[in-house]
């Protein structure tokens, strides 16, 4: 049963509080909601899912396994007309049950995964295409690129996409080589000295 008060509840699944890129995230949904006279109700991760491909095992531990069930009878207690949910750290991602009969809209949502309700993903040949704009301003002779520190595919979208940007402009490019084997604290001294 949906929300049907005078302020309509919006679930917004996946906030992780004190990262940069969630709370600008969290802010802009916070002033949409506002206007519609929404009320927006911010649920960090419940636990963590198994994913396909392998990850620290600090990763893994961050988080306890998902209970999707509990999540689930928490997403009915606040009875939403609709539900945001943050697709960026695939661990967090609950299976698109939890959110029966609810709209959900999937933000970052992997382009290899289909999920019923509107998926938003990041264009990552234009994320690429305005970093090597920026940077070609000041007429490097070569350029390098770091992925993100774990493997996801839309880092390696947008490596592969700076890279053929530089093959084009006739540049080189050298890319840092990650091993997901490594924590963050292992890889910076192996990135200060790259």
């Amino acid at each position: 049963m949906q929300n049907t008060s005078a302020n309509p509840v919006i679930a917004y699944y996946g906030h992780v509080r004190g990262k940069a890129r969630f709370e600008r995230e969290l802010d802009g949904i916070r002033r949409f909601a506002g206007f519609l006279g929404w009320r927006l109700e911010v649920i960090p991760p419940a636990g963590r899912v198994k994913v396909k491909w392998p990850y620290p095992p600090r990763v893994a531990a961050t988080l306890p396994p998902l209970d999707a069930a509990a999540l689930r009878a928490r997403i009915r207690a606040l009875r939403p007309v609709g539900a945001i949910v943050e697709c960026s750290i695939p661990e967090n991602v609950p299976p698109a049950s939890v959110f029966a009969g609810i709209p959900v809209a999937w933000i970052d949502s992997p382009d290899t995964e289909r999920r019923p309700g509107a998926e938003i993903r990041w264009d990552n040949a234009a994320v690429a295409a305005a970093a090597f704009r920026e940077l070609s301003a000041t007429l490097p002779p070569a350029y390098a690129v770091s992925p993100y520190h774990f493997t996801r595919r839309w880092s390696d979208l947008r490596v592969a996409a700076f890279l053929a940007l530089c093959r084009a402009a006739g540049k080189p490019c050298n890319v840092f080589r990650q091993r997901d084997s490594d924590d963050i604290a292992e890889r910076r001294p192996r990135r200060a000295a790259w």
